[in-house]
């Protein structure tokens, strides 16, 4: 099934339920003040109502529609643009040699990382969902590289949860950091201009080598680490087959590095010479699609891309 057919389906599925409880109210409602009119009065009033409840119905799926087509032809252009290619190479390359050029104790570092997502993503999956989140699974699951670039852009990042996209550049000696500094202020603003709920760069192998948001799938391997089953693991293993200068998409369904919130994403594979060097991902952004959802009357964002992206 194809995307438009699943939000036609999606939106059918949310638009019958009310529009036929408000029909049923509306009939009710037309026979308990039908004194002195024809059935006839009534059966007409019953037919607007249905009408115009339909061509609301209508109405979001067209905007939904075209929304998810914007977001489709803004994934496809941006990964094809120079500058994407070139962040997927360099954060790929750079990725695995973070602890290396640092001297990072990985062993201190893990279990000190351990200890910061009990007290920080924990936590708040804790409070948001009444029951202990995943720690252990993902410490479990994570390689050193992993450790070593959460140990930087999570743990020593001082700005507070949930706001870890602030940091341009760690401090730390790396390459990659260097690298980060120079592409994350584009995909940043990119992100937030377009209103994705995050932006992810994947490497040939399936490593999270960044993100925009910095939640606890950076750095992790969606091939064999603790969200391979996941909704974005999916979406990479949809992309070993999907043909060049096509998209893949999963379906919204529980996240757990988003706290369990529903979470639907998009991708395309990166190619530089015919060859893929990476994938471009995005976590679609759940709070417009309930904005045109409850308004037939929402607006779609026009479908462009920066020009002012980062120079190589």
């Amino acid at each position: 099934m194809n995307l438009r057919s699943k939000l036609t389906a999606l939106i059918l599925a949310c638009g019958i339920v009310p529009m036929t409880a408000t029909i049923t109210f509306s009939h009710i409602t037309a026979k308990n003040t039908a004194d002195g009119l024809s059935m006839h009065a009534v059966e007409d009033c019953e037919a607007a109502t249905r009408s115009h409840l339909q061509a609301l119905v209508d109405g979001r799926l067209a905007h939904v529609a075209n929304y998810f087509d914007t977001i489709r032809d803004q994934l496809i252009t941006t990964a094809a643009m120079p500058s994407a290619i070139d962040a997927v190479q360099q954060f790929s390359a750079s990725f695995d040699d973070i602890a290396r050029e640092n001297g990072l104790d990985v062993a201190a570092a893990r279990t000190s990382l351990q200890r910061y997502q009990e007290n920080a993503f924990g936590a708040e999956y804790r409070r948001q969902n009444g029951r202990q989140g995943p720690v252990g699974s993902l410490i479990g699951r994570s390689d050193d590289a992993a450790i070593a670039a959460q140990h930087y852009y999570l743990e020593e990042n001082a700005n507070p949860l949930g706001e870890k996209q602030r940091l341009a550049q760690s401090g730390d000696a790396s390459t990659y950091s260097k690298v980060h500094g120079r592409y994350h202020p584009w995909f940043h603003q990119f992100q937030q201009t377009f209103g994705y709920y995050d932006v992810f760069l994947v490497d040939r192998a399936g490593r999270v080598v960044y993100s925009v948001f910095k939640e606890v799938d950076f750095g992790t391997s969606l091939a064999n680490g603790a969200w391979s089953s996941s909704g974005l693991g999916k979406l990479f293993q949809q992309l070993q087959t999907t043909p060049a200068g096509s998209y893949a998409f999963t379906d919204y369904e529980r996240y757990a590095p988003s706290y369990e919130a529903p979470a639907s994403f998009i991708g395309a594979a990166i190619q530089s010479g015919g060859d893929v060097v990476g994938y471009l991902a995005f976590q679609m952004p759940i709070d417009e699609i309930n904005a045109i959802m409850a308004s037939a009357k929402a607006s779609v964002r026009p479908a462009r891309s920066s020009s002012s992206a980062p120079a190589a």
